[in-house]
């Protein structure tokens, strides 16, 4: 008698009956018949007997397989025992051979819930690899919510993973129940661990779990995973940002490869395959390539472990996946060489899920090929089916969200991730890096970029029952158990692009860099992002985050820097006194006879020198710790070992004198592939210049700031291809500034100036702070002015010149010649003035100051405007006189952007005030303010990124990465002439927040509670 055919058994519906023990998808409860001579009756909704089946005839047909190889076919009965894992030696490719099983999952179940074939009684069942893992979607034990995860400086991106996977109950109660060796205290006795990498990824999982639900702390350090991170991929640093996704892919592959320890390493895919891993994360895809002419289908499949999904022409997850599994043509060049006509013929080529997952990840490909985001809402259920997408249809896995990790912010190496995750009572929780509250379910957000859903309850029995069988012969699907070859996919039978996106996890070292590239590799890893056709563009590198959104303390060194950074100390031509103010030896204090400042711009990439970096301390040390010390109020023996433990190694990740971009004109065909088109909606690289110049951005530092304390924002404009002068005022507003002389040595240390440091001589009258400062402001703007005239001399040729009168040494002992820099600087059309705090009241008077600057619009960040005077339209003089901080007569003309922090927004009669003066910009000129919830005045410098402990300690609510990504990308519109399509500034108005505070919002001191929605820009003004 020929083997039983699958396929063979009329049986008329699967979902005609209703197995005992089980509910119908359309009872609710069964309907018990009455008992006949074979046993009780189970009927159903839709009639037949399990009596009316028994009797039905079986017809026989010869089978399309070998008796002999009747093992291998790929189903278990529904419920079989677990069987004993075998050992190292048997997993053999022999042994595969003699004893193998098909992936362990099928329709996203346990080879347990698979339906089943019976084979020859003389034929031994075979026995997998891995045990099966107990494959229940609920929890097995009663665990609230998990802890929150501390950020180390832009871990953002691991804890948003991993708090998903801790709160994914198949792996929680697996890696809980893991014995030999693995521990959550270490891996001294794992054997994965003893193994080549020395770490294993579950005893990681293990000591995460255990901090998560165990332990009565609110927050915890991740270092079984951060210390690791090298071990997890070759690429990974702490501190430095990643994509959210891509990092989950590594975990997971990690885990992966330590179920795989100590097998041998020829093992069959099929049996690397039923890995605990990808019998909860694994499913298969199968590729088909259907013939016109005589309908034969060739298949290939492939183990994915996540899907991958582009959002081109759609709004909803349901047509991303449409656009996955639709029908292509192969036709005219691309036609398919069919097997059974043995000649090229148009064919249909689609992709359809084989195999569902139990654990379904969805990846939406929110990031374009050149830098910049997706920002579309894209729509999304909380129960999800697949049905539709499914190879056989009558399969209808449905899936429960219980997870989803977001993005904000405008490219894949900038902004912030948050997950939101389901608990085991059923209640959504949001995870903000250690801040954990309750939410809603986060349906249809805006930001979503990862989706994770799970089986629902009573699903994976329902699918091995109503699960379809497949034909073997006539115009049936051809199947190719292999993995597609580099010749399948030649000859068109292999998977397409799309199929090798979702295709099976690669390893660390295989994996192909996503675009943009991963931030700190080597710009020669890559080809070029398209991002603009002037010379106003960042490599690769450079459009990502400065510090690809790390601070400068944790930032590694990395070579090929693609910004740039040179100091810049010259005598001026007309050394001058402002004010009245003198010190207590008779000079005056407000005394202006060097110009000094940081040029942060757009370095060449094909820069092959040994980087050297700029220490974010002034050097040295001692001048640094002295002036915070007087700035602070604190003793400088206490304050010295603090900054040489905190920051005294801390330096600019950027190249010291690195040579300028070169001009397009002059780059080579290698150059110039680091150079595409713009991107859209104006969000990456907005500096588009003709004619290769730069844009130039002159900014003035607030109080207790220089010229590296907004590094990260500075850094960030230039690596979008700005040239940024950062002044160190020489006012005493800084908290230590040194004076060089033509020798190179130290002349004079100016310190912050407090009260007891000035007096006045009669007649002169005592000032107040206020007045005192507004004096300050008169100093600036000479100081602005002279900055310009260097930087113009620089772009006339005079370089060389420049370098001559230096006094700031380079750590080459050279001085930069400003080769290639004459003629790349717009100092016309596109100069834009910016500041924060007291350097944003400088930004306001620069530009109040008319076309005695040649600025065309000006960034405020968090002003402080009190010294600003008064505005004065009736005034008759356009500018103070040059010791007089008289009244401007000029209203702002040129466009406006102010970003406040939460604590100045609430600080309600300042928020007034620079309400009136926002509004008061003429209306030819565009204006914008807003605040980012959750900020302080701190958070716009690097400080909160080098200590985030100061941060919090300052009051600050929302994540310092997040902070800055948001003030970089919100200027990077503003700068880009596209504020109303941009993100952040196409934001409409709210009624009621023009008054900046919504109702029971205020200040601490005055009783009021604090703004809500951490993390999110509330708009106060924007144009019309």
């Amino acid at each position: 008698m020929g083997s039983l055919a699958v396929g063979a058994v009329p049986i008329p519906s699967a979902r005609m009956f209703t197995p005992p023990g089980s509910l119908s998808d359309d009872d609710d409860e069964h309907d018990l018949g009455e008992g006949t001579s074979k046993g009780p009756r189970y009927r159903t909704s839709q009639g037949p007997t399990i009596a009316d089946l028994l009797a039905t005839r079986i017809n026989f047909v010869p089978a399309s397989i070998k008796h002999d190889d009747a093992h291998k076919i790929p189903y278990r009965p529904i419920n079989a025992p677990p069987p004993a894992a075998v050992t190292p030696s048997d997993a053999s490719p022999s042994a595969s051979k003699a004893n193998g099983t098909s992936h362990p999952l099928t329709n996203g179940t346990s080879p347990s819930s698979a339906p089943t074939l019976a084979a020859p009684s003389s034929t031994r069942a075979p026995t997998p690899l891995f045990p099966t893992i107990d494959s229940s979607v609920g929890w097995a034990k009663p665990f609230k919510v998990g802890k929150g995860l501390r950020n180390l400086g832009n871990t953002c991106y691991l804890n948003s993973a991993l708090q998903v996977l801790l709160h994914t109950p198949p792996l929680v109660r697996y890696i809980e129940e893991l014995k030999d060796g693995h521990s959550e205290n270490g891996c001294n006795d794992c054997p994965v661990a003893k193994g080549k990498k020395g770490f294993c990824m579950a005893c990681a999982m293990k000591n995460l779990i255990t901090q998560s639900f165990k332990t009565g702390q609110q927050s915890y350090t991740p270092r079984a995973v951060t210390q690791n991170l090298k071990k997890i991929a070759a690429h990974l640093r702490t501190g430095r940002q990643e994509d959210s996704h891509e990092f989950l892919r590594f975990c997971i592959d990690s885990m992966q490869l330590g179920a795989l320890h100590g097998k041998s390493p020829k093992l069959e895919q099929r049996l690397k395959d039923s890995t605990y891993v990808h019998q909860i994360f694994g499913g298969r895809l199968r590729s088909r390539v259907k013939c016109m002419s005589c309908d034969y289908c060739s298949d290939t499949f492939d183990s994915i472990l996540d899907l991958s999904l582009d959002l081109l022409r759609t709004d909803s997850l349901k047509g991303a996946l449409d656009l996955f599994c639709r029908v292509d043509k192969l036709t005219g060049s691309n036609k398919y060489k069919c097997e059974k006509c043995k000649k090229l013929v148009n064919a249909e080529k689609s992709f359809t899920i084989e195999e569902a997952p139990l654990v379904l990840t969805i990846h939406l490909k929110r990031f374009r090929p050149g830098g910049g985001k997706n920002n579309d809402l894209i729509k999304y259920p909380e129960v999800l089916d697949i049905s539709p997408f499914m190879s056989e249809k009558a399969s209808s896995p449905r899936y429960r969200l219980y997870g989803v990790i977001n993005h904000s912010g405008g490219g894949p190496n900038s902004g912030h991730y948050v997950s939101s995750v389901r608990a085991a009572n059923g209640s959504w929780f949001n995870m903000n890096d250690d801040f954990v509250a309750a939410c809603n379910t986060p349906l249809n957000q805006k930001n979503a970029y990862v989706l994770f859903y799970i089986r629902e309850k009573g699903d994976a029995l329902r699918s091995a029952i109503h699960s379809g069988v497949k034909a073997t012969n006539g115009g049936s699907p051809h199947v190719n158990g292999k993995r597609p070859r580099e010749s399948d996919a030649a000859e068109g039978g292999g998977p397409s692009k799309k199929a090798a996106v979702a295709g099976a996890m690669p390893s660390p070292r295989l994996i192909a860099p996503k675009a943009p590239p991963v931030v700190g590799t080597s710009p020669a890893t890559f080809k070029a992002s398209p991002l603009s056709t002037s010379a106003a563009v960042a490599d690769p590198v450079a459009a990502t985050h400065f510090y690809g959104s790390s601070s400068p303390a944790k930032a590694p060194p990395q070579p090929q820097r693609s910004v740039g950074t040179t100091d810049v100390e010259l005598p001026v031509a007309n050394p001058r006194a402002f004010g009245t103010a003198l010190l207590k030896d008779g000079s005056p204090a407000l005394y202006l006879d060097q110009i000094l400042f940081t040029i942060y711009y757009p370095a060449s990439p094909l820069a092959t020198s040994r980087p050297r970096q700029m220490p974010w301390l002034e050097r040295p040390l001692s001048v640094s710790v002295g002036g915070y010390s007087k700035f602070a109020g604190k003793p400088r023996w206490l304050l010295t070992p603090v900054f040489y433990l905190l920051a005294g190694r801390a330096k600019l990740p950027a190249t010291i004198d690195a040579p300028l971009r070169l001009a397009k004109s002059a780059e080579t065909s290698e150059a110039s592939t680091l150079v595409g088109e713009s991107s859209e909606k104006g969000r990456e690289d907005l500096a588009v210049q003709k004619d290769d110049k730069f844009p130039l951005v002159v900014f003035s530092h607030g109080l207790g700031g220089n010229r590296t304390t907004y590094s990260q924002y500075c850094g960030e404009l230039a690596s979008r291809g700005y040239i940024v002068v950062a002044l160190e005022s020489r006012d005493g507003t800084a908290p230590a500034t040194a004076l060089y002389g033509d020798d190179g040595k130290i002349r004079k240390v100016v310190q912050y100036y407090k009260d007891g440091d000035l007096h006045f001589a009669p007649p002169n009258p005592k000032l107040s702070s206020i007045d005192f400062r507004k004096e300050e402001l008169v100093m600036r703007l000479a100081e602005v002015e002279e900055a310009l005239k260097v930087v113009t001399r620089i772009n006339d040729g005079e370089g060389f010149k420049i370098a001559k009168e230096n006094r700031r040494r380079s750590s080459a002992g050279t001085n930069y010649d400003f080769k290639n820099w004459a003629g790349r600087i717009d100092l016309t059309k596109d100069v834009t003035m910016a500041g924060h705090s007291f350097g944003g009241a400088t930004t306001l008077q620069v530009l109040r100051a008319g076309p005695k600057f040649p600025f065309v619009r000006g960034i405020c960040l968090d002003p402080w405007v009190d010294p600003v005077p008064p505005f004065d339209p009736t005034a008759s003089s356009p500018e103070p006189a040059a010791d007089s901080p008289e009244t401007l007569a000029n209203d702002i003309s040129v466009p406006l952007l102010v970003i406040n922090s939460e604590s100045f927004t609430l600080w309600t009669p300042h928020y007034k005030t620079l309400l009136e003066i926002v509004k008061g910009v003429k209306e030819d000129a565009e204006a914008w303010f807003m605040t980012l919830v959750g900020s302080v005045h701190m958070s716009f410098s690097d400080l909160p990124l080098l200590q985030p402990y100061i941060g919090r300690k300052t009051g600050a609510r929302v994540d310092p990465a997040l902070a800055m990504s948001l003030f970089g990308e919100a200027s990077m519109e503003f700068l880009g002439g596209n504020g109303k399509m941009g993100t952040i500034l196409g934001q409409e108005v709210l009624p009621g927040d023009e008054k900046g505070a919504r109702p029971g919002e205020g200040s601490k001191q005055d009783g009021g509670q604090p703004m809500k929605e951490v993390g999110q820009m509330r708009m106060h003004v924007r144009p019309t």
